[in-house]
């Protein structure tokens, strides 16, 4: 008791001088067993903390002094907690190892992604100018080279795409029409399609698995834009280019980064983890089924139910080796359920 009264004497000292004066930065206001409360930290908490509940009636004091005591409490568990050594378990150390991931993976985003994604003039205006055209052409798709090669050839002796599926009723399977505005194609394609005129076809593009010919049977030019439609179509523009140029700058920077590198993991505990996956989803999908929810989610209950059924040497066995760096079995688990996996009951469970 003795301690607790020197706390609260602290506390209401601090609490009639808070508002008296100007702050002095990392002033003590109040002692948690051995680590102090500064009146900057706990400034910076006042401000954050979302006042639910609140009204205008209710003592400034009251609500300040239920602020530092969490703050007091805090320090209070964390310091209990080193002294138990629970920082040093896997319920902390996987957690906290797992959000110091996300932080860096967060800068390293900005930096190498978000920061080589800006916009030029040249960009923004090429943007504007497709944004209102909408073309509408025929294409040629393949997932063979020389296919699409073929078709190419043809083209290039002046047969429309009509008469090619005409003459060669083979292609017709392999034709389609389709209307395209800004944004529907990659961006190279978009650039070499929207560079056409009437009659005009592309060169063979590769776009996912597949190989692509647009030849352009009409170009529509809408001119007449008034103010909001024009404060729209920057809108979208800054959006698509901006996305464009991101997964520009992801793909270039993950291709020399990960270039040369090699990563291995355990195929007999994945199997292993996916039946166990399997085996939890089947026991509660008729559950779901009659209750609202139709959803599948690995929490962290799961997570725990699964490492109970396997061994420690199985939980503690370097389940993934990355150029030297490691993860063990029991933290993939973990960090497995803190990146989050649900599913629908709708389908089939995809392992």
């Amino acid at each position: 008791m003795k301690c607790f009264s020197v706390i609260f004497l602290s506390l209401i000292s601090a609490l009639s001088q808070i508002n008296a004066q100007n702050f002095t930065v990392d002033r003590e206001v109040a002692r948690a067993g051995n680590r102090p409360v500064y009146e900057s930290e706990f400034r910076q908490r006042l401000e954050f903390v979302p006042q639910i509940g609140r009204t205008a009636s209710d003592p400034d004091s009251v609500y300040k002094l239920e602020i530092l005591y969490s703050m007091i409490g805090e320090k209070l568990l964390a310091q209990r907690g080193e002294e138990l050594g629970l920082d040093t378990t896997i319920f902390v150390s996987v957690p906290v190892k797992y959000m110091e991931k996300l932080l860096v993976r967060d800068a390293l985003y900005r930096i190498e992604i978000l920061d080589k994604s800006r916009i030029d003039s040249a960009e923004f205006a090429a943007g504007i100018d497709r944004y209102f055209k909408k073309i509408s052409a025929g294409y040629f798709y393949f997932n063979s080279e020389d296919s699409v090669y073929k078709i190419y050839s043809l083209l290039k002796q002046n047969l429309s795409p009509e008469s090619i599926i005409s003459k060669d009723n083979i292609y017709k399977d392999n034709f389609r029409k389709v209307e395209i505005k800004f944004g529907d194609l990659e961006a190279e394609a978009e650039k070499k399609l929207f560079s056409l005129k009437k009659n005009q076809f592309t060169e063979p593009l590769r776009m996912g698995d597949n190989w692509y010919i647009f030849a352009v049977d009409s170009i529509t030019n809408h001119t007449q834009a008034n103010q909001k439609e024009l404060e729209s179509a920057e809108k979208q523009v800054r959006q698509i280019v901006r996305q464009r140029n991101s997964n520009s700058s992801y793909d270039d920077f993950y291709g020399k980064f990960l270039k040369n590198k090699k990563s291995a993991a355990n195929s007999k505990l994945y199997n292993s983890f996916s039946a166990k996956i399997k085996n939890l989803y089947a026991a509660e999908k008729d559950k779901l089924v009659s209750s609202k929810d139709s959803l599948f989610s690995f929490s962290n209950q799961k997570a725990l139910l699964i490492e109970n059924l396997f061994g420690r040497d199985s939980l503690n066995t370097v389940f993934i080796n990355s150029n030297g760096s490691t993860l063990q079995f029991k933290e993939f688990i973990r960090e497995f359920a803190f990146e989050g996996f649900t599913y629908s009951i709708k389908d089939t469970i995809p392992l």
